[in-house]
């Protein structure tokens, strides 16, 4: 039997205290960026979203995006017009829904640092990539 590793404790504890650190910075990032911009109005890309997932139907914005009305892949439309049906939309249903679809790709990218590096260190690339100001814009527009 071998003797316990007196350092273990030391080392789980300073990987405790490291992760809260930077989860404790991306939640104050947040909080000075990020919050506020749930609530601001709309421009002008974030219109043509809103009018096209309020269409009167799914078709009608299926055409309106093959006749150039948007640019982008419809998948994130159709997706956003099937979690929305029967609600009522608004904007921060929305733009909740895009912030939900941005911290998806970050578990994804999370997932994928942490097979190759550890865990801290997949944590701290996520949290700098998600911290970082365009993201956190991006996160709350109506559209991904």
């Amino acid at each position: 039997m071998q003797p316990a590793d007196p350092n273990h404790e030391s080392r789980a504890t300073g990987r405790f205290w490291t992760v809260a650190a930077m989860l404790f910075a991306a939640g104050l990032v947040w909080i000075a960026q990020g919050s506020s911009l749930l609530f601001r109005d709309l421009w002008m890309d974030e219109v043509h979203s809103w009018l096209l997932l309020t269409a009167p139907t799914q078709s009608h914005m299926l055409n309106a995006l093959a006749d150039g009305a948007d640019f982008n892949p419809p998948g994130w439309y159709l997706i956003t017009r099937w979690l929305t049906a029967g609600g009522y939309p608004s904007e921060l249903l929305f733009r909740s829904l895009s912030l939900v679809w941005m911290l998806l790709a970050a578990v994804a990218v999370w997932i994928i640092l942490a097979r190759r590096y550890s865990r801290e260190i997949a944590l701290l690339g996520v949290v700098a990539a998600a911290s970082h100001p365009l993201v956190i814009y991006q996160s709350t527009e109506i559209r991904f």
